[in-house]
């Protein structure tokens, strides 16, 4: 029984190294997924719009526009 369950505890631990190296690999991907995407997203500017407040009244349809 004892043999079993380090059997046990090793297979668990082989698991559960290989979750953290998949998630590590799916962290850095994440990572420059976020970096490509400030990268793009640094190229627009909103253009002059009315302050937050104001904007709580406009109408559903009014939308944001960007500058290139």
């Amino acid at each position: 029984q004892v043999n079993e369950a380090i059997a046990q505890m090793d297979q668990v631990t082989q698991q559960n190294a290989a979750l953290v190296e998949e998630a590590a690999a799916a962290a850095g991907s994440l990572e420059e997924q976020a970096a490509r995407l400030a990268e793009v997203a640094g190229g627009f500017k909103l253009a002059a719009t009315p302050s937050a407040r104001h904007l709580r009244h406009a109408p559903a349809n009014t939308r944001l526009k960007l500058a290139a």
